[in-house]
């Protein structure tokens, strides 16, 4: 029977987390879809670029950067793939404000971002290239709720504070908030501790680098 319902954006998940977390019967639901944009093509001499999503690199774009740019980062399947291209000048931080802390106001930077943010970079000399929005879902599949209604459920994983707004929006919505009193929520965000406390819900912050 399936005890856990994880909620994200796509349906990828490392063995690493299912491991570290002790999941064995879960089911993934795919909240919102990934739409990329029109954008210009990225400047060739940009030599700073802040990324903080997967989602929102290009290869094809960045095979045409000089190998020596700088790219500052809070993702480690980001790093992973920037490595696979020869890029070795990443710096890696735990969250935004951990890199924002260590950036250099001097510099110019361009940021590769979604439409929608939870959180603005205030740097001065910063550029940014809107690449992808999330269309979220305004219902849960059916096999969602069927979890949900059940008496098995046990945890709920959100992996992003947007995920965690759009998800407590429908269990609203539907009336189903009743049903997730005794469900343990694992966050990814300390943003969504707020919502987590106005709903009365169990929770538990977690740091896990995707």
């Amino acid at each position: 029977m399936i005890n856990t319902l994880i909620v994200k954006s796509n349906f990828e998940l490392n063995e690493d987390f299912i491991s570290k977390y002790n999941i064995s019967n879960y089911s993934i639901e795919k909240l919102g879809q990934i739409i990329y944009c029109q954008y210009h093509k990225l400047p060739i001499n940009i030599q700073n670029i802040i990324i903080t999503s997967k989602n929102a690199i290009n290869i094809k774009e960045l095979e045409q950067l000089n190998q020596s740019t700088n790219f500052y980062i809070i993702s480690k399947k980001l790093e992973e793939i920037l490595k696979n291209y020869d890029f070795n000048n990443i710096f890696r931080y735990k969250n935004i404000n951990d890199m924002l802390i260590n950036c250099d106001i001097s510099l110019n930077y361009l940021y590769l971002r979604g439409k929608n943010i939870t959180q603005e970079l205030n740097l001065p000399k910063l550029t940014e290239i809107i690449i992808y929005d999330i269309k979220y879902k305004n219902n849960l599949s059916n096999k969602a709720k069927d979890i949900i209604k059940s008496s098995n459920l046990e945890k709920i994983f959100l992996f992003s504070h947007l995920t965690t707004i759009n998800f407590l929006n429908i269990i609203i919505k539907y009336n189903m908030m009743h049903l997730l009193k005794m469900v343990k929520f694992y966050i990814m965000s300390e943003k969504s501790i707020e919502l987590m406390k106005n709903n009365n819900l169990n929770y538990e912050v977690i740091k896990y680098e995707y």
